[in-house]
């Protein structure tokens, strides 16, 4: 009968291992996503020196319906957070990202983030994963 208790203690031990695993490797895979999602990104708001065409919105809105990025603002919980006084400058939009546009003496640049989405009913709600990136200074405006 000892034995077959600690038969059931080192299976109880391998399933939380093999589980915790799972969980890395669905997480790393998550933040390699939307890492690339960021950078491509940017380099859609470098590419068209600034975010303030509509036609900058509609390509980044495409992209991101292109890559599969599902997460769609339905309630507040989506809200982009200030940045040292600075407001978000993505007010109205369908997927959970922020962008950000800062002045400075040399000309603006824009901070970037999206956040990891998990399609778990009471998780996804709670748990926002930001991730974030600046562009170059953009110099001819």
């Amino acid at each position: 009968m000892r034995e077959a208790i600690g038969n059931s203690y080192i299976y109880g031990m391998v399933i939380a291992f093999i589980g915790i695993i799972f969980l890395i490797l669905i997480g790393s895979l998550s933040y390699s996503r939307v890492f690339k999602i960021k950078t491509r990104m940017i380099e859609i708001i470098e590419k068209n020196k600034g975010y303030d065409d509509n036609i900058v919105r509609t390509e980044i809105d495409n992209y991101l319906k292109n890559a599969g990025y599902s997460v769609i603002r339905t309630n507040d919980s989506g809200k982009c957070p200030d940045i040292n006084g600075t407001k978000a400058i993505n007010t109205v939009r369908n997927y959970d990202y922020c962008i950000y546009r800062f002045n400075t003496v040399k000309g603006p640049y824009y901070h970037v983030t999206v956040f990891i989405s998990f399609d778990i009913p009471v998780v996804s709600s709670y748990l926002r994963i930001p991730v974030s990136g600046e562009t170059k200074i953009i110099f001819d405006l």
